[in-house]
């Protein structure tokens, strides 16, 4: 009889010994709803496949201290917990628990296409909203970076009524650029109240697309270069402002976006800036806003191996021998054009390539 009890102890603790790991496995799939979308306000079917693969992905991650900083737009529930996820990141949080986790790419391309995949079986159609891409201004980015990953941007509408966009990518987009934002959920209204001179949006969408429509190439900013038949607005910089505050003081801000040396170079990891080119096909010319002056010109040129800096001026690159070039010039904007509108002194640094014959001999004496 003895020996038959622990026999049967005996094999109970085997059993016990590999059952256990299943125990303490944190997230299991529940009976009833599993995924819910928080943008649509809509549930999720998933298969039972991708629901066993989300599990194994939550039970097998390696979960760190802290939550995630974006809002999730999906929700798992297991039997215990719910776990919100971030689809553009591929961010789990585990609010519960205090712990977030970022799985490969690998992972959040085949979790989003399930979820994508869910989303096209229910016939649910995407909305579109086009919108104007801001402008950077002092102390304020139109494109908004966190842990340096693409996060947000802001845009007007047709109604200058401001938005604050996230999207996980700054691809192909500038400022100023007018885009088409795709998004599944609604528009939500924040009416954020920030101080004077920082973005206040008002409403804020997830985007699920991005597309381009038109990029802004009109004479009427504060300046265009022409060369010939071609004319091009160069890539603005704002380096600094002083703003006439009307009751006897001023606001002065700096503005540190990039070095255009570093720019051109390709040393600033920056999306949203894109160098327009002008072709050499006569003398260089250019149109400058009533309240605007030309203050210094810089022609960066290259050794071979990267571009370097000399002051130069417009009638000079009209001499320059085959290669491609960058011209870098200030541009000093006197108050504003309308007398009724606060009065801003702002200075600009802008910048355009400009390619002479071929493109392929530029020497760094630019001769």
């Amino acid at each position: 009889m003895n020996k038959m009890k622990r026999l049967i102890l005996s094999t109970a603790a085997f059993l016990l010994l590999f059952a256990l790991p299943g125990c303490l496995k944190p997230y299991e799939a529940p009976w009833d709803q599993f995924c819910f979308n928080t943008l649509r306000n809509a549930e999720i079917i998933l298969s039972a496949e991708d629901r066993s693969y989300i599990i194994d992905v939550l039970n097998n991650g390696s979960w760190t201290g802290g939550l995630a900083e974006r809002d999730p737009d999906f929700v798992f529930y297991t039997q215990s917990r719910e776990v919100g996820y971030h689809s553009s990141s591929g961010t789990f949080s585990d609010v519960k628990r205090g712990k977030s986790m970022t799985v490969t790419d690998e992972q959040r391309e085949k979790i989003n296409a399930m979820l994508k995949a869910t989303a096209a079986a229910g016939n649910e159609k995407e909305k579109t909203v086009t919108l104007t891409v801001a402008e950077t201004r002092p102390g304020n980015p139109a494109f908004e970076y966190r842990d340096g990953n693409p996060y947000c941007f802001y845009a007007f509408d047709s109604e200058g009524l401001p938005f604050r966009v996230i999207y996980g990518s700054f691809d192909s987009v500038i400022e100023k650029d007018v885009v088409t934002v795709s998004y599944s959920g609604e528009i939500r209204e924040i009416n954020e109240t920030n101080p004077p001179g920082e973005w206040s949006a008002k409403y804020e969408i997830n985007a699920t697309g991005v597309t381009r429509k038109s990029r802004p190439g009109s004479p009427a900013q504060h300046i265009s270069v022409t060369s010939g038949s071609e004319t091009v607005v160069p890539h603005g910089c704002l380096l600094w402002s002083l703003t006439d505050n009307g009751d006897g003081t001023f606001t002065e801000t700096v503005v540190d976006k990039y070095d255009v040396v570093d720019l051109v170079n390709g040393n600033v990891p920056i999306s949203g800036t894109e160098i327009p080119v002008l072709h050499l096909n006569g003398p260089v010319g250019y149109s400058v806003q009533v309240n605007g002056t030309v203050e210094k010109v810089y022609l960066l040129s290259s050794d071979g191996k990267k571009y370097s800096k000399a002051e130069s001026s417009f009638e000079a690159l009209s001499e320059l021998g085959d290669g491609t070039y960058y011209v870098a010039f200030e541009v000093l904007l006197n108050g504003s054009c309308d007398p009724d509108a606060p009065q801003t002194s702002s200075r600009y640094e802008d910048v355009f390539c400009l390619i002479v014959g071929d493109g392929k001999t530029a020497r760094a004496d630019g001769i």
